[in-house]
């Protein structure tokens, strides 16, 4: 039951990071000036979400 409780709370606050990511690479996205801006903000972006799943995957090892 906690456990099932924990993973729907995991899951809804990943879901929140990730809307947050993804809006604010659209504003960085519509910000930027050159194709070297936007390139880096690609960069970090996929660095991000490696390391969110990465965390993902911590937490749910952990779960177990």
């Amino acid at each position: 039951m906690w456990k099932q409780l924990k993973l729907i709370s995991l899951q809804l606050h990943n879901m929140n990071i990730y809307n947050l990511m993804i809006r604010s690479f659209q504003i960085l996205h519509r910000k930027h000036t050159s194709i070297l801006t936007c390139a880096s903000a690609n960069a970090a972006r996929y660095v991000n979400i490696l390391s969110f799943y990465l965390g993902l995957l911590k937490v749910l090892a952990a779960l177990k």
